[in-house]
Parts: C-alpha cells; sequence; structure tokens
C-alpha cells in the first residue's frame, strides 16, 4: 500500500532528499525506502498525525521500523503539534521554512511551544538553523547567534 503524499512535502535520510511531485516519482521514493532501509526517514511538510501515521503504515513491515523524524514547517503543524510529537520518533523544527510560513513576528512563540511540548512528552527536537554560521567567516560569532543560541539552551 502507498501512501498519497502531499504535494510540497519530502523524503530524506542522511543518504538521499526526495520531493515528490508525481505518482511516478513517489512510487519511485518508497521503492528507494523498501530497497536501502534507511534507519530514520525525516518527512517535510507534515501537518498533521494522520500523514505521520499513514506513511508510517505505508512503509512498515515486521523487520524495518525506521525512526520517523517530523518537521514543523508550516501553520497546521504547529496547531497539531501535540498530536505530531505524539506519532512521531523525533521532531525537527524547520525555522527558516516555518518562519516563512507562519510570519516572523510568530515563530518564536511556535519555536517555544513545540519545545515545551517535546520536553514534557520527552521526545528529542532538533532545530534546524545557521547558528554560529558567522565563524564561517569572522572570527567571533555575531551578538544574534549568542542570543539565539543562549535562548536554545535555556529551553
Amino acid at each position: 500500500m502507498l501512501v498519497s503524499l502531499k504535494s510540497g512535502m519530502a523524503i530524506a535520510s542522511k543518504y538521499r532528499f526526495i520531493k515528490p511531485t508525481s505518482e511516478d516519482i513517489k512510487d519511485k521514493c518508497f521503492k528507494i525506502i523498501h530497497k536501502f532501509k534507511p534507519a530514520s526517514i525525516v518527512l517535510s511538510y507534515i501537518e498533521n498525525k494522520e500523514d505521520v501515521i499513514d506513511f508510517r503504515k505505508s512503509i512498515q513491515c515486521q523487520i524495518y521500523n525506521p525512526t520517523i523524524m517530523s518537521k514543523i514547517e508550516c501553520y497546521s503543524a504547529v496547531q497539531n503539534v501535540d498530536d505530531i510529537i505524539d506519532v512521531s520518533d523525533e521532531i525537527m523544527l524547520a525555522r527558516g521554512c516555518l518562519a516563512t510560513n507562519i510570519g516572523l513576528e510568530n515563530l518564536l512563540c511556535a519555536q517555544d511551544l513545540t519545545l515545551e511540548k517535546c520536553i514534557e512528552k520527552n521526545k528529542r527536537c532538533w532545530i534546524a538553523s545557521n547558528i554560529l554560521k558567522s565563524l564561517s567567516s569572522y572570527n567571533a560569532p555575531t551578538c544574534a547567534d549568542i542570543c539565539d543560541l543562549s535562548h536554545m539552551i535555556k529551553q
């Protein structure tokens, strides 16, 4: 059984990143997953728990049960973050996409909510960021990098 991936969803592992855009490509994605059986899979543009449950059912078999990391990148995901956390093994906060989709002014609140829920539910949460990227160009981090890092450590 193949689950119907939504337009905009992507499948990633440490070896490949695939953004299916047609049924043919989606079928190829599942074939790659079944062939290589990556230990973990990152699902992009998850909107609700059903997205994760349907995907997990479509790839699961008795000897293959990868870690599923759901990326929080859109307004629907923030609204359903409790349920998404419950059915995911790990969470990734994709701050760039999230800021674009919910507005920069709402990013900190959404980030804090997601982190609090992950801590409460004892789920690992990864934060995608360019923190300390300034070190690739300068000898010292920027003030913004230091503030962002401090805030994340506190959380």
